[in-house]
Formats: C-alpha cells, sequence, structure tokens
C-alpha cells in the first residue's frame, strides 16, 4: 500500500504539469521529474527484483521526458512577455 500510494504526488504533479501553461508548467516539470527519480529509487530499494528494476527504470526515463519537456519551454521561451 505504501508504495501504490508513492505514486499519487507523482500523478498529481504529472496532471497538473501538463494542464497548466506557462512558467508554473516549468517548475511543475520539474517538480515532476524529481518526484519521479525519487519514487524510481524507493522501488528499487524496496523491491529487489526483476519487477523493481523494470519499474525503477520507466520511471527514470520519464524523469527525463519531464526534465525535457521543462527544458524545451525553457528554450523556447515560455512565459515571455511579448513588447
Amino acid at each position: 500500500m505504501e508504495l501504490i500510494t508513492s505514486f499519487l504526488p507523482l500523478g498529481l504533479f504529472s496532471f497538473l504539469a501538463f494542464w497548466q501553461r506557462g512558467v508554473v508548467s516549468i517548475i511543475l516539470f520539474m517538480i515532476t521529474a524529481g518526484v519521479s527519480l525519487f519514487v524510481g529509487f524507493y522501488w528499487y530499494d524496496t523491491y529487489v527484483n526483476p519487477l523493481g528494476l523494470a519499474i525503477s527504470l520507466c520511471l527514470f526515463a520519464y524523469a527525463a521526458l519531464c526534465v525535457g519537456l521543462g527544458l524545451r519551454q525553457i528554450w523556447s521561451g515560455v512565459g515571455e512577455e511579448e513588447e
């Protein structure tokens, strides 16, 4: 039950990151990446078997995706004021 509830903040931050637009989305993507890394390490620490490794690797890939999406928004200038 404890491991399943670790996915609740990850799901909440993921939903908010993809739903929001602007600077808030960048911050939420970075928070989501951090939560995904922590949950991935926690899964592998708790379940040292192929299932734990598979779920951890998926969570690490999702963290890399979130970082990539956040950096893409930073480099494209999302949130900058138009003059």
